[in-house]
């Protein structure tokens, strides 16, 4: 696949003073919420080789990238970017990464991962400051579940990728036993009582998870992950699997260390019939036609 024809330096002209264009509507309290706990989001997610929900998919997307063997200097834009290990990925391989993340306090923590070497943007996904047909790949983790519509955000993410070009885009899967104890966290949340067990037990809970969400999940199986990414536009999208959790949030919160256990004993299951379709990790990998 050859480079994209615009040049990097053109587009972080275009975009290095964007600031978000969303109304204080479910957009703004899902960045407010990852701001809270930007800070220590690293260290929950990635430390020690754990196998948490963020780092598996964090091995599988840089696996698809690099199967994809790009052309050196590939523009590569990572969506929700949050802390920039996806980007830190990106620019090892030798490509041309740009970050965007409706989230101050996250671009913060990526600009300090990154350095001054790649372009960082605050801005919407559903709106997104590039040209038409302008990327060589798109990568998004961890933004379609907090999106009312994921075939809008598809489509803009179609429309600035060249003809060829690939999105790879994560979700979580609804059907996942991960959360069977949904209504349970949903409670502790706002429980005192639940945060003075916590803290008499001393255990590692950020204090994000004590912020009441003021937003909803939109959650999808992996059939109705890939009718969205064909509904977007998208060429035969493939729908990959990944970490098989059967302890459920918020447990792996209590127990880390048992819930990286447990993953990295089951994460085999993700390729197994019938039992992958309860996989916690969704990847739709889609190709703008040529």
């Amino acid at each position: 696949m050859a480079s994209a024809d615009r040049p990097l330096s053109l587009v972080s002209r275009m975009t290095q003073s964007q600031t978000p264009s969303q109304s204080p509507t479910q957009a703004e309290a899902v960045s407010e919420f990852f701001g809270v706990g930007a800070g220590s989001y690293a260290d929950r997610h990635y430390r020690d080789g754990r196998h948490t929900f963020i780092s598996d998919r964090f091995r599988v997307v840089m696996a698809e990238i690099e199967a994809l063997h790009l052309d050196r200097n590939a523009v590569v834009a990572d969506i929700a970017c949050g802390p920039g290990f996806v980007l830190e990925g990106i620019a090892s391989k030798g490509l041309t990464p740009i970050g965007l993340d409706g989230s101050a306090d996250m671009l913060r923590v990526a600009r300090a991962r990154v350095g001054l070497r790649v372009p960082l943007i605050q801005g919407d996904a559903r709106h997104l400051p590039f040209p038409d047909d302008s990327l060589n790949l798109l990568v998004s983790t961890g933004l379609l579940e907090y999106l009312p519509d994921p075939v809008e955000v598809l489509r803009e993410f179609h429309r600035v990728l060249v003809p060829g070009g690939t999105a790879i885009v994560s979700s979580t899967n609804r059907r996942s036993p991960a959360f069977a104890l949904a209504p349970i966290e949903d409670w502790a949340r706002t429980s005192a009582t639940a945060r003075k067990v916590a803290n008499a037990l001393h255990l590692e809970v950020p204090e994000s998870a004590w912020k009441p969400r003021e937003f909803e999940f939109h959650f999808l199986t992996a059939a109705e992950l890939a009718s969205v990414a064909r509904s977007a536009g998208f060429s035969d999208p493939r729908v990959e699997r990944y970490h098989f959790q059967l302890l459920p949030h918020p447990a792996d919160r209590v127990a880390p260390s048992v819930a990286s256990w447990s993953a990295r004993a089951l994460n085999p299951l993700c390729s197994v019939p019938l039992l992958r379709e309860l996989s916690e990790g969704l990847l739709v990998v889609g190709r703008k036609s040529s």
